[in-house]
């Protein structure tokens, strides 16, 4: 066990809060009406900003613009942008703690581990379907196949995720953010630099090295949410 581990079990027994007596009593008393899962997912895909929305939309469409523009390159433009859509996920997963809200917003009626959830569950769905549909736009004038094409775009996506993911547990308030605001660019940068040396990184032979590195960065993004969201902090009257 860790240092670190020991060092916060150690802090939580030292500093250990009483169980809340006559909780269910109370909450009862509030009268509070029962929220289905399905009416609270809505509900807070309600408070994602709209300028999160409006960002996805305009990469989106940017990219089926000027993927239609030069069909041949439609791989290429659209992989250059899909760092920038993981980055509307990335303020919005991190827009809490930027805007030092954590601490009330872990004390409504449902925990801010529920919210953060729910409201990357949301994004996340989102942004696969739209993955999904410019794989399938960009195949139409590439002489890829589509799952290489698929790759080709996902690949920067997971990176930029796993990046700016590990990025908001590490650091937080503003910072963060704007830390996060460069890692598509530089994500982007570098796959610009690929192109030049297409023969060697974008040949088909390497294909099973993007599909390990796909893999990888999967798995890698999936952890650091999933860290993220064990970081997350709760008050224990929390109204959940």
């Amino acid at each position: 066990m860790s240092a670190r581990r020991e060092l916060k079990k150690e802090l939580q027994r030292a500093y250990a809060v009483q169980q809340p007596q006559r909780k269910r009593e109370f909450l009862m008393k509030l009268g509070m009406e029962r929220c289905s899962l399905a009416e609270f997912f809505l509900t807070q895909l309600g408070y994602i900003r709209k300028r999160g929305w409006i960002s996805s939309a305009v990469i989106f469409a940017g990219a089926l613009w000027a993927g239609s523009r030069f069909p041949g390159e439609a791989v290429w433009i659209v992989s250059a942008g899909t760092p920038f859509l993981a980055l509307t996920a990335l303020t919005e997963n991190g827009r809490s703690a930027a805007c030092g809200m954590q601490e009330l917003e872990a004390a409504t009626r449902f925990s801010l581990r529920s919210v953060l959830l729910a409201r990357m569950g949301g994004l996340g769905l989102t942004h696969g379907i739209l993955l999904l549909l410019l794989i399938l736009f960009s195949a139409r004038g590439s002489l890829l196949p589509v799952a290489v094409g698929g790759l080709y775009i996902l690949v920067p996506y997971l990176l930029t995720a796993c990046i700016g993911t590990a990025a908001l547990r590490r650091w937080h308030g503003r910072e963060a953010v704007y830390l996060c605001a460069g890692i598509p660019a530089f994500v982007s940068g570098a796959l610009y630099l690929m192109q030049g040396a297409a023969q060697i990184f974008y040949n088909l032979r390497n294909v099973r090295w993007w599909a390990a590195a796909f893999l990888l960065l999967a798995a890698a993004a999936l952890r650091e949410n999933y860290l993220l969201y064990k970081q997350t902090e709760e008050l224990s009257w929390s109204l959940r």
